[in-house]
């Protein structure tokens, strides 16, 4: 849980630098470039968790 809440907050707010939720940098850069229409990362990666379609 810890893990996916610190990805999450580094994707929604876009932070630039460091290795957050066990990404790099390079990693959440790419991530966002592919998926451009998500709005909360957080709200998706719970809804994976719980192994619920992602919507967000």
């Amino acid at each position: 849980p810890v893990r996916t809440e610190c990805l999450s907050d580094a994707l929604d707010n876009r932070i630039e630098f460091g290795v957050w939720g066990g990404m790099t940098e390079r990693e959440r850069r790419a991530l966002l470039r592919r998926r451009p229409d998500v709005t909360s990362w957080r709200l998706l990666l719970q809804a994976a968790r719980a192994g619920q379609p992602a919507t967000a």
